[in-house]
């Protein structure tokens, strides 16, 4: 038989419902995603209830027997333990309830939690400015007010937790000097629609825990904001089992010793499909929940794949955070790798595919040439011969008068060559340990014309704060021997600096570090691989093209 449950929506006070959160009477599931809202979000909620406008009905599960996990914070925010035999738990709502919550009903004030969170408390502080005229004005947050703002006008701006407690309001109110009349209405006005405001509920009676999260990700799905690992969470979540807090131990247990404990959770999620044999661009979370359910351990394997190359790549390239590979498809495709068949390939092999899918822009393509480039490495494992599986051939573009930052794939391999460089022409390491350290800002541009600015031939792997010197130096043709050679400039592209053109030494030193590149990284790598390329060179009509073959 169909598990059937009675959902009949009643209406209630929204205060009686922040009231019940408040004593323990109402909990919130740890399968919830936590606060996401933006504060154009919250403000737009605490407008319509001020004008009156309907906010959507809140969902309430009742059930005596199963166990749930639940938060025991709300925002920033603690909350009190359940105090009903039957726990009552919120099942859709939760932005909402904190927004209220928040701003209505907390006890504590900011400057009485962690130092760590008074920005984040200090979020949820809420005024009502008593002289505003337009809508958009009406709520402020605290800590976006003047320093002393709520000092030199104290009676202005109005805590909208005050509004909940009839003696602080009145208290508030006596600070309303003698003219300021409609301070003491919009007051009166506001605290009224606040204590007014009456919601839907519907409450899920006798339904089971995996009924109710079926509800709970279908009323969901129709939102934007959930997030897909969330939505997992949700249809996999169980006493024995909570997908998020797992993944928060494993990045803790895992991968916080080799600085890797950050990485995107796109990134864990698409690995974990992987492991699952869910399509990687499928955005329906019901097979990956329901193959996760049967294999629960999935998630600690593709950890301890991530954990593997992390120190595979530290080994060969010092290479040391996930922010340094071009692409994330990489990452997900070795992890997988070294979760799988960690011991059927050398892990130079592995290196060499990587600087082929890098070099040849082999995940820049397209979603199915991403899942076939991911299917080559597999056979390449396993068989130990590799073939390229794209329709059109292995191509590499040169430097030429690109303009790569690091958001690009380009970009983060310019970055990774010009370290390795530096690394090799100094011996000490220092080429990779201040990109490792510096990641996105040790990716310096020198440029001083607009036309030049960007390009790749005058991309600098620096230290942040040495950046403005660095450029003074080599426009004032103040930099050593040894200095140029650490950043790859030569005497021929020099010369063009002692005449003022900067065109001229960017398209040397590009044609210089492209050499480079295909000399010492890429090229060796595709060669190993027993394959053929082609490197296009851009130029006046669309760009000419030679081949490099084994």
């Amino acid at each position: 038989m169909k598990d059937r449950f009675a959902a009949d929506p009643t209406i209630v006070f929204m205060t009686s419902v922040l009231e019940e959160v408040a004593e323990g009477r109402l909990q919130i599931p740890r399968f919830q995603r936590p606060l996401v809202w933006s504060w154009p979000q919250r403000r737009d909620l605490l407008s319509s209830i001020y004008e009156g406008l309907p906010i959507g009905a809140l969902m309430v599960w009742v059930s005596a027997d199963d166990h749930v996990e639940c938060y025991d914070k709300l925002g920033p925010y603690p909350l009190p333990k359940p105090i009903l035999a039957a726990s009552r738990f919120l099942m859709d709502g939760v932005q909402r309830v904190s927004t209220l919550y928040g701003a209505l009903r907390a006890a504590k004030t900011w400057t009485e939690i962690d130092a760590e969170t008074n920005q984040t408390v200090a979020d949820f502080s809420v005024l009502f400015d008593l002289d505003s005229e337009r809508d958009e004005d009406r709520f402020v947050r605290e800590a976006d007010l003047p320093k002393d703002a709520t000092k030199t006008d104290p009676s202005r701006y109005l805590p909208l937790r005050e509004i909940m407690d009839t003696r602080r309001l009145v208290r508030f109110q006596r600070q309303i000097g003698p003219g300021l009349d409609h301070r003491l209405d919009a007051a009166d006005e506001v605290a009224a629609a606040f204590r007014q405001y009456k919601i839907p509920l519907i409450t899920l009676n006798n339904a089971s825990l995996e009924t109710v999260t079926k509800s709970f990700q279908r009323v969901n799905s129709r939102g934007a904001s959930m997030s897909e690992m969330h939505m997992i969470n949700a249809l996999t979540y169980s006493p024995q089992f909570d997908l998020l807090q797992n993944e928060a131990n494993l990045r803790h247990e895992l991968l916080a010793d080799r600085g890797w404990h950050d990485i995107d959770q796109d990134v864990v999620l698409r690995s974990l499909k992987l492991e699952l044999g869910v399509p990687l661009y499928s955005t329906e979370p019901e097979m990956a929940s329901e193959r996760m359910r049967s294999n629960p351990g999935s998630l600690e394997k593709v950890f301890r794949g991530l954990r593997s190359l992390a120190a595979a790549f530290d080994r060969c390239i010092q290479l040391k955070s996930p922010d340094l590979f071009p692409y994330k498809l990489q990452i997900i495709s070795l992890a997988y790798v070294f979760a799988n068949r960690g011991g059927m390939i050398h892990d130079r092999r592995l290196l060499d595919w990587f600087w082929m899918t890098t070099y040849t822009e082999a995940f820049g393509i397209s979603a199915r040439q991403s899942e076939v480039t991911i299917a080559d490495l597999g056979r390449f494992v396993e068989t130990g011969h590799f073939r390229w599986g794209l329709k059109q051939k292995a191509n590499v573009r040169s430097l030429q008068g690109r303009k790569p930052d690091f958001r690009s794939a380009r970009g983060r391999a310019l970055a990774l060559s010009l370290s390795l460089h530096i690394d090799r022409s100094s011996g000490d390491g220092s080429g990779m340990e201040l990109l490792n350290r510096y990641r996105k800002d040790a990716f310096f541009s020198a440029a001083l014309s607009s036309k030049t600015r960007g390009r790749a031939g005058f991309r600098f792997v620096l230290a942040p704060h040495e950046g403005s010197q660095f450029r003074k130096c080599l426009f004032d043709l103040g930099l050593t021997r040894s200095e140029r050679k650490r950043h790859m400039i030569s005497d021929e592209a020099y010369e063009f600096l002692l005449v003022d053109d900067e065109e001229a030494f960017a398209d040397q030193r590009e044609s210089e570090i492209f050499r480079y590149e295909r000399d010492t990284i890429f090229g060796p790598a595709i060669s190993n691989l027993a394959m053929r390329f082609s490197v296009t060179t851009a130029g006046q009509d669309g760009g000419e093209e030679r081949s490099y073959e084994e």
